[in-house]
């Protein structure tokens, strides 16, 4: 048995992004027999970039060489057409995690450890990590940390295990959003006693202003809903038009759009068989599937408005656009 949903969940996690991987075939994964007996493929996206992981099998003979894992990554890029290529294992010891690490070789083992060179990402369970090199965004778990900061103002006074607690991220996500905020000059540490805490290096809309080019859209793909309500298990907030008619002059016509954790709609498609369509044609509902809850940062029937913003701020619309800084305008920073 193959551990590719848990590997999906333990990615998604530790980074604080979303990330779907899909099984390949065996028959279309192009992999030599040798290899094909010892490794499971899949592919997806992880940090914006396309994704191949090799996860291998467990071996009746013992544990594999790291001469023998260098030969087999090697390999490996040979099929891989580009993107990012990851080893993933359920076990392996650490004196061949270490052999991967001075090799530069990306690997993960679940539940424990995550190594990407290409972005200074080290995570571990109970280790330092390693120094974050600026980033061109922020992932997910830093954006709704320095949102939430804005917002609620509440940040600074907990400490980032309270918050990751609070925001439903992983330990190793927290650490991820801390190092990437720090590097991007957002954000410095500071400790109390023996706990750490998030100390911003500006406030209100001067953060704002300094970090916008680093974040992004809170939603990768929307889906049709052909129905006229959800049920009432479905947890959505108004968003897009819908919600900016609530608070400008703006009028929402068409399709009413609402906005729901990417998550919570994926356990909700397997679990309840919720039917969802890319085709706009006969939607009566729009869902927006956000990269992290929107609950978390709204404070009433609508996604927040820094949120918001960053859902409408590519429409070419002049009226949108004037709509939108009356958004921000109207913000107490």
């Amino acid at each position: 048995m193959d551990s590719i949903r848990p590997l999906n969940e333990y990615l998604s996690k530790a980074t604080g992004t979303s990330v779907l991987l899909q099984r390949v075939k065996p028959q279309e994964s192009l992999l030599p027999a040798y290899l094909a007996q010892s490794y499971v493929l899949g592919q997806g996206e992880m940090l914006d970039q396309p994704m191949m992981i090799a996860l291998a099998l467990p071996e009746e003979g013992g544990r594999p060489s790291f001469k023998r894992l260098l030969a087999d990554f090697k390999a490996l890029q040979g099929v891989h057409e580009g993107g990012l290529l990851l080893m993933a294992f359920e076990y392996l010891p650490s004196y061949l995690r270490s052999h991967l690490v001075q090799a530069r070789i990306p690997f993960a083992v679940i539940g424990h450890q995550i190594f990407l060179p290409h972005y200074w990402v080290d995570l571990r369970e109970r280790e330092q990590a390693a120094p974050e090199a600026s980033p061109r965004k922020l992932t997910w778990s830093a954006q709704a940390v320095l949102l939430r900061h804005l917002l609620w103002k509440d940040v600074e006074q907990r400490s980032l295990s309270d918050l990751a607690h609070q925001l439903d991220y992983s330990a190793m996500a927290m650490t991820l959003a801390r190092r990437q905020l720090e590097a991007a000059e957002l954000a410095t540490t500071r400790r109390d006693g023996r706990s750490k805490h998030l100390s911003f290096v500006q406030q209100g809309r001067d953060l704002w202003e300094q970090a916008l080019p680093l974040l992004r859209r809170p939603w990768l793909r929307s889906v049709a809903v052909n129905m006229t309500q959800l049920p009432s298990a479905y947890k959505t907030w108004h968003s897009g038009i819908s919600a900016l008619s609530h608070c400008s002059a703006i009028s929402s016509e068409g399709i009413p759009v609402r906005a729901i954790d990417g998550d919570f709609l994926r356990k909700a498609e397997e679990s309840q068989g919720l039917s969802v369509a890319e085709d706009m044609e006969f939607a009566q509902i729009k869902l927006e599937v956000w990269e992290y809850d929107p609950g978390l940062l709204a404070k009433g029937e609508s996604v927040d408005p820094l949120s918001l913003f960053l859902c409408l701020r590519e429409d070419p619309n002049e009226r949108m656009q004037g709509a939108l800084e009356e958004l921000l305008g109207d913000l107490t920073w």
